[in-house]
This record gives C-alpha cells, sequence and structure tokens, in this order.
C-alpha cells in the first residue's frame, strides 16, 4: 500500500493504492484532497472489503500509514515488495500527466450552452 501525489490544476490530489502481491492485482485505488491518518483509515477500511484472512501491509516509512495499520491491529512490514504499487504509479501518473497536458480541465474554460 501506497500513496503518490498528482496535480490537477495547480491542485494536490492524493491518490492511494493497494495491491495484493500474490494475485498481482489492485484491490483499491482512490483519490483524496489531503493526506493523513483519517484519509488512510478511510482507504484501509475500504481495501479491507475486497480481502480475506490475516493481513500484511507492506508500506514505506510514512507514519500515517504505519501509525493507522498499527493501530487497526495488522502487521506491517516497510520496505519490502513494493514494485508493483510503484510500477501502478508510474503507469497512472504518465497517463494523468498526458491527459492533462492535451485537455484544458480548467471550468471556467468551458463553453456555456
Amino acid at each position: 500500500m501506497d500513496e503518490t501525489c498528482v496535480r490537477v490544476n495547480g491542485l494536490k490530489y492524493w491518490v492511494y493504492a493497494a495491491i495484493d502481491v500474490d494475485r498481482n492485482e489492485i484491490l483499491s485505488m482512490r483519490v483524496f484532497p489531503s493526506r493523513n491518518a483519517l484519509t488512510t483509515k478511510i482507504f484501509v477500511e475500504d481495501v479491507l472489503k475486497y480481502c480475506d484472512g490475516r493481513l500484511m501491509f507492506v508500506v514505506d516509512g510514512a507514519p500515517w500509514l504505519r501509525e493507522v495499520l498499527e493501530r487497526l491491529g495488522y502487521y506491517v512490514e516497510s520496505f519490502g515488495e513494493r514494485s508493483l504499487v510503484e510500477s501502478v504509479y508510474s503507469s497512472f501518473k504518465q497517463r494523468t500527466n498526458a491527459f492533462f497536458n492535451s485537455i484544458n480541465s480548467n471550468p471556467l474554460n468551458r463553453l456555456a450552452f
């Protein structure tokens, strides 16, 4: 599990993603306007809907990730198998950069009919 920042119209948004490394699939991916313990808790609760059994979360050193997961009683490993999440973010950032560089997303520039 990890989060990354993307910019849209100069505003920061945080994209959280959780990957099942055994099945090589995205469990959940959500966008939040901030990054903190509350958004992390909301995201983890969403991820848990797609999981069975006892889980181990692999995260980076972000204190809000570790704090929330440990408070919920999950085993947390730092800097383990994270390449899948990083590849998801790499592809996601390439696509969002291409989209927002080629399409004017400013609502003030839209035509009114």
